[in-house]
């Protein structure tokens, strides 16, 4: 199947570290991540900029959601956990609260649209 994607964010490969009370971070999108592994024509260069432009002065982190959308890019679980590991991802539990307010706004869709 070849070689799995990769991803570099900001400056050649650098972890960025912060204090722990320092708590700003970017949640970094699927699409956004997917149009850079799998080098999308139109999207990658756009992509790649906005990952490198929140990398320069955040953490990026992904939620357990974005992880399983990234998936469809690997063949194995230990090749996107690498890219993650490279790239100095986090992978950050999506909190109760937004859980629930989520089940509450896909109630009300389905209330309207169904």
């Amino acid at each position: 199947m070849g070689h799995p994607p990769s991803l570099v964010l900001g400056p050649p490969r650098r972890r960025i570290g912060r204090p722990k009370s320092y708590r700003w971070r970017s949640e970094a999108g699927s699409n956004v991540l997917l149009d850079v592994l799998q080098n999308d024509a139109t999207w990658a260069p756009w992509s790649q900029e906005q990952l490198d432009a929140a990398a320069a002065t955040e953490s990026l982190a992904i939620n357990p959601i974005i992880y399983s959308e990234l998936s469809m890019a690997f063949a194995r679980i230990e090749e996107l956990d690498t890219v993650i590991e490279e790239a100095s991802l986090n992978i950050e539990a999506i909190p109760k609260e937004a859980l629930f307010l989520a089940g509450k706004v896909f109630l009300t869709y389905r209330e309207n649209n169904f």
